[in-house]
């Protein structure tokens, strides 16, 4: 009543508070008193003939009497208007609008978004919102959620899926079932090659993101709170276990020969001169054995030379130490003790674990924000080490190819200019915050992805 924005009153400092509260808002214009009533069609708009009290709030406000004409103009104009989608900023820099891709869609849009909905957006970043035509402009609503290429990739699967299901209901079908966790489609980058949808099909998906939002917003917060799993180099959970294991067949000392004879475990002392087997895993990549170099240097001064080993480093998997009855183990996984006591029952050796602690490094760390911006490293020395050696790592987002390898396949350049943007998304916003950043276009140049879909070399079939 004193005009002061509802919003407030709840003294929201969270952002996330904020925007499911701004969301709920949105959602109650837009829903009928009976809850049965969804967003309004087109044509389901101000009919005198028709009992107001059974539409949505908003076209309540635009048909009450008291409400005046350049307030009901603009509800009727929200009504008629309001585009729900996930919507991609290229640049984000206004000038004074942005263009906007609908990543589901492809619909463009110009619109005029205040600055304020823009702060922390960054090349490439989708925005969850709502898009409406007042006084000629598109303009955003107050609810806008931005989510990282990654993030929003995820949502348009949840989206393409809920219409696809809604399209086989009203058509007399079952919906489909779907299998497990699987890694979300380029939605954001497949949307510059394909055809626009139809006006019509566009009008059902708005519907179903309508619908959608408080539940994408809610998964897409849920992950980032739950942050990245930490793993060892195997890709396993990282959980330390120390086990005591006993032998059921031949002594510790016939143990230890057979173990010391295998390519994958060398005899060594410990720090106190103690006799031990470490096991080792897979070779480390140039990137690793460069970066070790670096940090090294580092740690002890931009001359020293670290010792130049005779083989290929590798990564350690675990250590045992001999004990009357077996061995005391220490490794970082539950996979790798399994994988441990099969390489020495293979042996021969019968292992049983008679006693075992285990410790979740997370529980002492503090929690890492999934979403956060890539570092890529500290300084100009590690971003020129990362730029160099990352093409020709495996990528699991690439199916373990690495990014030589996937440029020179069709099939694969969509999911690698995917990644790029992501990088692309953090370097824009490092650069701005004075941080260093990776040249992108440096990684393109080398990869020939100027322009993924239009490759200037031969593709693989």
């Amino acid at each position: 009543e004193d005009g002061q924005d509802p919003l407030e009153l709840l003294q929201l400092d969270d952002p996330k508070r904020a925007g499911l509260a701004r969301l709920a808002v949105e959602r109650a214009w837009l829903r009928g008193l009976d809850d049965e009533d969804d967003d309004l069609a087109d044509d389901d708009l101000i009919d005198d003939g028709e009992e107001v009290e059974d539409r949505c709030a908003l076209a309540q406000l635009a048909a009450a009497d008291g409400t005046p004409p350049e307030l009901a103009d603009a509800a009727n104009m929200w009504l008629r208007t309001c585009a729900h989608g996930l919507w991609r900023i290229d640049e984000p820099t206004p000038g004074p609008g942005l263009w906007l891709t609908e990543i589901v869609t492809g619909t463009r849009r110009y619109a005029a978004i205040p600055p304020e909905q823009l702060e922390g957006a960054s090349r490439w970043t989708v925005l969850l919102c709502s898009l409406v035509a007042l006084d000629g402009i598109w303009r955003t609503t107050g609810a806008v959620i931005p989510l990282r290429p990654s993030e929003a990739d995820m949502a348009a699967d949840f989206v393409n899926e809920a219409t696809d299901d809604l399209v086989r209901v009203m058509t007399g079908k079952r919906p489909r079932r779907r299998g497990g966790h699987r890694r979300p489609e380029p939605h954001g980058v497949l949307v510059d090659v394909a055809a626009e949808t139809s006006p019509l099909m566009a009008g059902l998906v708005s519907k179903v993101v309508s619908n959608l939002v408080p539940a994408i917003a809610a998964e897409t917060w849920r992950l980032r709170e739950a942050g990245p799993k930490l793993t060892n180099t195997d890709g396993h959970p990282l959980k330390f276990i120390n086990a005591q294991v006993r032998l059921g067949a031949g002594s510790s000392a016939e143990a230890r020969r057979r173990l010391a004879a295998h390519p994958d475990f060398r005899l060594d002392t410990d720090e106190h001169g103690a006799e031990e087997l470490t096991w080792w895993g897979r070779e480390l990549t140039r990137l690793e054995q460069e970066t070790a170099r670096a940090k090294f240097r580092e740690q002890f001064g931009p001359d020293a030379v670290p010792d130049d080993p005779e083989e290929t480093p590798r990564w350690l998997r675990g250590r045992l130490q001999r004990t009357e009855a077996g061995f005391e183990v220490d490794v970082n996984s539950e996979q790798r003790l399994a994988l441990l006591l099969e390489l020495l029952d293979g042996l021969g050796l019968e292992p049983a674990v008679t006693r075992r602690g285990a410790t979740d490094p997370a529980q002492d760390l503090p929690p890492i924000q999934a979403g956060a911006l890539m570092s890529f490293g500290g300084s100009q020395q590690d971003l020129d080490l990362w730029l160099e050696h990352w093409p020709g790592e495996r990528v699991p987002a690439l199916g373990q190819l690495t990014p030589r390898v996937a440029a020179r396949r069709r099939d694969r350049r969509a999911a690698l200019e995917a990644v790029l943007r992501e990088f692309e998304h953090d370097a824009y916003r490092l650069g701005r915050a004075g941080r260093p950043a990776p040249d992108i276009d440096r990684l393109r140049a080398e990869l020939d992805m100027d322009v993924w879909w239009e490759p200037a070399g031969a593709l693989a079939r």
